[in-house]
């Protein structure tokens, strides 16, 4: 993100009264919470992050181990109604392939840094850079906080991570249903044009960037039973960099809670208004412990991309295992049709920690 993009939000981040220095930083046996962080000035400040380290073993391919993500993540509540989130990643910080270590991707992001005020619960305003809701697999950042290794194509691939602007959501109470919903517009070329904003896991990526110029967007999530099932609808219109014509997003996906067991779906579909070909992405996805803090999962996903124009089948099995709550350690083996050009049959495992 942008020094320019980076001073506005701190600017709007420091409209109310700002902490005392004894307020920010509170005592000095700052209390630890599993997962969570650092919690200072009673709660009103926190700091945590996420690491992740992985093994990937491609067909055809030497194995890889990549020391993924070390990512940091503050959120401050200067006061009551106003809340300053950032997230700063170091990303591919070393690759060990053939007994070699290479640093030579190592990158430092600013990933999300904005600022939010709740007027009431279901009125929210933001303004910086944050993940684009399309379906929910982008919104959760987190490697520790997702099941499997790796994430299905049509979840990230083919648009955008991040949005830089403004946004207004909320949640809105019903008698059966709550529903939250966000509608956002980007201007990246303006806030944040030297962003990178690469698509694929782990190098495996087909398209070489989706970083978008402008656009807007709507997600809506119906919440049924406390919660138990959300069925979601993301639309999104954006001038993708690179692209002359702009493109159409259209998602629907589902997440089902049984017991312990998760089921989830999700259909994308990038339309570029006869301009070039679409794309489309859909996949279903099913999680249940099979043992003490141990799960087993599996996903079949359907793809068709545009360039290049392939249509391929990518199948996804493994176990994740929680010896504590904040901790994952996953094996996955993933194999396919067609699929060399989107992620090759592989062996992957990761080893992901909440802190």
């Amino acid at each position: 993100m942008t020094m320019r993009a980076l001073l506005v939000t701190l600017l709007l981040a420091c409209w109310p009264r700002l902490a005392t220095a004894d307020e920010f930083f509170g005592a000095l046996d700052t209390p630890y919470l599993q997962g969570r962080g650092f919690q200072f000035a009673d709660g009103k400040l926190s700091l945590g992050g996420y690491t992740s380290f992985r093994y990937r073993n491609e067909a055809g391919e030497k194995p890889v181990f990549d020391f993924r993500d070390l990512s940091f993540l503050l959120n401050w509540r200067p006061a009551p109604d106003w809340r300053l989130f950032a997230e700063a990643e170091f990303g591919e910080i070393a690759i060990i392939k053939s007994g070699t270590i290479d640093d030579s991707a190592r990158e430092f992001d600013l990933e999300r840094s904005y600022v939010e005020y709740s007027a009431n619960p279901s009125l929210r305003l933001r303004f910086g850079k944050s993940l684009t809701p399309i379906g929910y697999w982008n919104q959760i950042h987190a490697a520790p906080l997702v099941w499997s290794v790796t994430r299905p194509w049509s979840s990230t691939a083919p648009f955008a991570r991040h949005t830089t602007g403004a946004s207004i959501n909320g949640v809105i109470h019903a008698d059966t249903v709550d529903f939250d919903y966000m509608l956002y517009a980007d201007n990246s070329a303006f806030l944040d044009p030297d962003r990178v904003d690469a698509s694929g896991e782990g190098g495996t990526g087909i398209n070489p960037n989706n970083n978008f110029d402008n656009g807007a967007g709507f997600r809506l999530v119906g919440n049924l039973f406390n919660r138990d099932l959300s069925i979601g609808l993301s639309l999104g219109d954006f001038k993708i960099s690179g692209l002359a014509d702009r493109k159409d997003f259209v998602g629907l996906d589902l997440i089902w809670h049984l017991d312990d067991t998760e089921l989830s779906a999700a259909a994308l579909r990038r339309n570029s208004r006869g301009r070039g070909p679409d794309e489309w992405g859909a996949y279903i996805q099913i999680a249940t412990p099979v043992a003490e803090n141990l799960y087993a999962f599996a996903r079949h996903e359907r793809i068709k991309n545009a360039l290049p124009a392939v249509s391929a089948n990518v199948s996804n099995i493994g176990l994740n295992y929680h010896p504590i709550p904040p901790v994952a350690l996953k094996l996955e083996y993933r194999y396919g049709h067609n699929n060399d050009a989107f992620a090759k049959d592989a062996w992957l495992a990761s080893f992901d920690v909440l802190f």
